[in-house]
């Protein structure tokens, strides 16, 4: 299934609609017993999500406010990392601010070799506020993780994978369509239950289940898979 931003006209940028929206998609695919996949890109070659809509943020005025957003925010992003099949992050162009914690979110990132990828919250003088920074120092480890969020630089997409942020990199000579279709193409004979097996497992150290919890949780999806 493919959920994309159609806001190419502002960068598809997350305002609060287009994040209350991804949140009901997301919890909606959750009930869908015969999904294998999701894939989340943005409309366009430019951009895959810029960050918060800037006349929202403007509008932000005190502490509750800056509260208020960053819950919403991440709310919606949770439904994301909740879904209890992989969620693919296809870069078909920047992720920058809100949009990097967007494609953070998702489980894996596939990039297109022109798309951009970076924290730049920081040059605005704020933090990441929608786990993205959580799931990034998860992904990258502390000291890589703080540099990319300190410095806000942007990362091209053979720098983003090199980082480990990007796991996949369409190569010179396919289109980003074709590559990330072949890259999919495997899970698709996949059987649901047994993605849903895996990615319960992963999802669980995500949300930093001991370690002997998730032994008796493999044990367990794999007599049920049985």
């Amino acid at each position: 299934t493919q959920v994309i931003i159609d806001r190419p006209e502002v960068r598809n940028a997350l305002s609060r609609a287009v994040l209350d929206e991804l949140k009901n998609c997301f919890e909606d695919l959750a009930g869908n017993q015969n999904l294998v996949a999701v894939t989340l890109s943005g409309r366009g070659e430019h951009c895959f999500a810029a960050g918060g809509a800037l006349h929202q943020i403007k509008q932000t005025r005190d502490l509750d406010d800056a509260r208020e957003n960053a819950t919403h925010a991440s709310s919606a992003l949770d439904a994301i990392r909740n879904c209890p099949v992989p969620v693919y992050a296809l870069l078909n162009g920047d992720a920058i601010g809100g949009g990097a914690e967007l494609a953070m979110a998702c489980d894996v990132r596939l990039s297109a070799r022109h798309a951009r990828f970076g924290f730049a919250q920081s040059t605005l003088n704020i933090a990441p506020a929608w786990g993205g920074g959580s799931d990034l120092i998860r992904q990258l480890g502390s000291a890589t993780a703080r540099e990319v969020m300190a410095s806000g630089r942007l990362l091209n997409a053979e720098q983003a994978q090199q980082a480990g942020v990007v796991q996949g990199l369409c190569p010179v000579d396919e289109t980003f369509d074709e590559y990330w279709a072949d890259y999919l193409r495997a899970l698709g004979e996949r059987r649901p239950q047994v993605v849903r097996a895996i990615k319960a497992l992963t999802l669980a150290h995500r949300r930093g289940t001991s370690a002997t919890t998730i032994r008796a949780l493999e044990i367990e999806q794999m007599a049920q898979t049985w």
